[in-house]
C-alpha cells in the first residue's frame, strides 16, 4: 500500500512543475492496442472456456510429472 500511495501522491496531490511539458492524447498506435486489450479482457472474462481448459491441461501435466 505504501508504494502505491507514493505514486497516487505524486500524480493527483502534488502541484505540476511550471517547466513540465504539455500533456497531450495518446498516439492512435497506442490507443488501438489499448482498446484490443480492453475487448480481450471482456471476451476472455465472459467466455472462460479456453482459459479454463489451458489451466486443466497445464495443471494435468504439472501432476503427471510428479
Amino acid at each position: 500500500v505504501y508504494y502505491i500511495w507514493r505514486v497516487i501522491e505524486a500524480a493527483w496531490f502534488k502541484p505540476r512543475p511550471a517547466d513540465a511539458a504539455e500533456v497531450s492524447e495518446a498516439p492512435l498506435s497506442l490507443l488501438i492496442v489499448l482498446w484490443v486489450v480492453v475487448a480481450l479482457n471482456i471476451y476472455f472474462g465472459l467466455d472462460t472456456e479456453f482459459s479454463l481448459t489451458s489451466a486443466q491441461q497445464a495443471a494435468g501435466a504439472f501432476m503427471d510429472a510428479f
